[in-house]
C-alpha cells in the first residue's frame, strides 16, 4: 500500500474546520480522577490483556464531513483495482488528548497512541459526481481524482469520540536508530505505546492508515 503525501488543495478550511469544545461529560467528576503520567499508567495496567477505557480532551470538527472527534484522521482511498490500495491522508489531529482508565487519567500525545478502529464515516465519490463541485470539500475531492487520474474515491474517516467506550492494550515497538559514528551499529530501541481499538481485544482488527505507516 502506498501513501502519498498532502496536497496543497485541500488545506482549504481546515483551519476553521477545528473547533474547540470543553468535554463536561469526561470532566464532571474530576475530583475523584488522579492523573497519572504513562509510566504510572502502564505500570498500573502491566499484565492485563485488555481493559476499557473513555477519551476525552477538546473536540474537533471535520472540515470533510462535519463529524466531531477528540483524535481522528480523514483519508482519500483511489487505487485503481483495488480502491484501498492506494491513499493519502488528508488531515490528522495532532493534539494531545486524555484517557479515562478507571479512576486514572493520562495525557497522551497521538504518537503514544496506535488506533484500530472501523471507519466512523465512508463514502465513494465517482469522478462523474464531483463534475461540478458545489462546496470546497467536493472541490478538493475532485483535486484529488483529476491530480491522481483516478475514476474514483473512497473517503474515509476513523475516529475517537468522547463519551464512547474502547478497549486498550499496551504494546512494545522495535526500531533502530542510525550507528552515532561511521562504521558503527545501527541502535535497536524500543517504546511502548497504547493500542486502542472499538472492539475487545483480541480481534482482527488492523490499525488505521495513520498508525499502519508509522515510522522513528
Amino acid at each position: 500500500m502506498t501513501m502519498k503525501p498532502w496536497i496543497s488543495a485541500i488545506g482549504v478550511g481546515l483551519s476553521v474546520a477545528l473547533m474547540a469544545q470543553p468535554d463536561r461529560a469526561f470532566t464532571a467528576k474530576n475530583e475523584a480522577v488522579k492523573n497519572v503520567d504513562f509510566h504510572e499508567f502502564a505500570e498500573k495496567v502491566k499484565g492485563k490483556g485488555s481493559f476499557e477505557l473513555t477519551v476525552g480532551g477538546a473536540a474537533r470538527k471535520s472540515f470533510f464531513t462535519g463529524k466531531t472527534y477528540i483524535h481522528y484522521e480523514t483519508i482519500a482511498f483511489y487505487g485503481r483495482d483495488d480502491i484501498k490500495s492506494t491513499y493519502q491522508i488528508l488531515y490528522h489531529t495532532q493534539e494531545d488528548f486524555t484517557i479515562r482508565y478507571g479512576s486514572v487519567a493520562v495525557e497522551l500525545r497521538y504518537s503514544q497512541v496506535r488506533t484500530c478502529l472501523s471507519p466512523s464515516f465512508e463514502r465513494k465519490y465517482k469522478k462523474d459526481e464531483l463534475a461540478e463541485p458545489q462546496s470546497d470539500r467536493e472541490k478538493s475531492l475532485r483535486s484529488i481524482l483529476e491530480n491522481e487520474e483516478a475514476e474514483a474515491l473512497l473517503l474515509v474517516e476513523y475516529g475517537l469520540e468522547a463519551g464512547k467506550k474502547y478497549y486498550g492494550r499496551l504494546t512494545t515497538e522495535s526500531y533502530h536508530l542510525p550507528p552515532r559514528e561511521r562504521g558503527g551499529k545501527p541502535e535497536r530501541r524500543q517504546k511502548t505505546v497504547l493500542v486502542i481499538s472499538d472492539r475487545a481485544f483480541p480481534n482482527d482488527c488492523e490499525l488505521t492508515p495513520l498508525y499502519k505507516g508509522w515510522s522513528y
